[in-house]
């Protein structure tokens, strides 16, 4: 229960935030096949728990895939669940790179504090990626790099989560557009 109630609570917060509008949640019938990740010859990976669409400036139309965690501060290994997502986007991107434009990871529990500079970076994107591999193999480097471009880590807070723009709020945005693009 509390994976759905992250989910429909990370999407209210992207909502309100008028730059991201989610269009697929795993709890939506049909939306199963655009959040999960097939390679090809090996099957599938893994999936998200939602994706859709940025707006404005330069990041308009461009796509998102999002990873929600909502543990409280006793639950899992988050850590862990950060690295498996880091290598479920760099399988996404080494197999359809067009289709995938930025990556978030969405909890609200603080994790690797103490190493929180380097969660993003190509370095700890290839560790992951190696890591996952058993040695098997070497992370291409400037695949590595591109998902490192592409993460962001979102910590919300429920104190948080009330500052998003409220529905009326959104449907006057939403009326102005229109407006503008008649």
């Amino acid at each position: 229960m509390r994976g759905r109630e992250g989910v429909a609570r990370a999407k209210r917060w992207l909502d309100g935030t008028t730059r991201a509008r989610v269009e697929w949640t795993v709890y939506d019938a049909g939306a199963a096949p655009k959040l999960t990740v097939v390679v090809p010859g090996v099957g599938e990976v893994g999936s998200f728990d939602m994706g859709g669409l940025l707006k404005g400036g330069a990041i308009h139309n461009q796509q998102f895939w999002a990873e929600v965690k909502f543990y409280d501060k006793s639950s899992g290994d988050l850590s862990a669940e950060y690295r498996k997502f880091v290598v479920l986007c760099y399988k996404a991107l080494q197999t359809h790179e067009a289709l995938y434009d930025e990556f978030m990871f969405i909890t609200w529990v603080p994790f690797a504090v103490t190493t929180w500079h380097e969660l993003t970076t190509a370095d700890y994107v290839k560790s992951c990626v190696e890591g996952s591999l058993g040695g098997q193999d070497d992370a291409d480097s400037d695949l590595c790099g591109k998902v490192s471009d592409r993460l962001t880590i979102i910590v919300l807070s429920e104190r948080q989560e009330r500052l998003a723009a409220t529905d009326q709020v959104l449907a006057m945005i939403a009326a102005e557009r229109i407006r503008g693009s008649g």
